[in-house]
């Protein structure tokens, strides 16, 4: 056999393999439909025999049941917005009370200030800054002196040690005599 009577075998046996696949596949889908269709009429003729009783009582409890839990949760919203309009509320109250009340004590301190500003004497002030500072510069001079002064004693202690010195090496026989002043 030649390459194409090959070829020619495999396609005619595949043909043949999916036509039967088709016809299979049509068959059981065929057998499906009547068993889903004599189920539904067993069941259609079992519900058809069965009567359902829901007592009052039942109905009642699932009907109190849904009213309570929608009553709970308009409750719930409810109160959450009553909450949060009272929140803002009380919020604007004690923005526009702040707003109020810094007005007039920016006021009251404004006129309290320039009232103690004009009951001030300029001339015991300046006199007072004058007596304090002359004070400040006192002690700020004397300070100085004291320095300067105690400087000058150390300075005339090591100018009297020098002038001591000078005189231990000198014999002792003969008297020399200096004078500071």
């Amino acid at each position: 056999m030649t390459l194409v009577n090959i070829d020619s075998v495999i396609g005619a046996i595949g043909l043949a393999a999916g036509i039967f696949s088709i016809g299979y596949a049509i068959g059981q889908h065929k057998k499906l439909n009547d068993i889903s269709n004599k189920i539904g009429k067993s069941i259609e003729e079992i519900s058809a025999d069965i009567n359902i009783d829901l007592s009052d009582v039942i109905v009642k409890k699932a009907v109190d049941k849904a009213v309570e839990e929608e009553t709970v949760s308009a409750v719930r919203h409810a109160t959450k917005k009553a909450v949060e309009d009272i929140e803002l509320d009380i919020s604007r109250q004690i923005k526009e009370a702040v707003s109020s009340a810094y007005s007039d004590i920016e006021k009251a301190v404004a006129s309290e200030t320039a009232k103690k500003v004009s009951q001030i004497n300029i001339q015991s002030l300046k006199n007072e800054v004058v007596k304090q500072a002359k004070k400040d510069a006192a002690k700020k001079l004397d300070d100085s002196l004291d320095d300067i002064l105690e400087k000058f004693n150390n300075d005339l202690n090591q100018v009297s040690y020098i002038y001591k010195s000078i005189i231990n090496t000198f014999p002792k026989e003969k008297e020399i005599k200096f004078s500071l002043m």
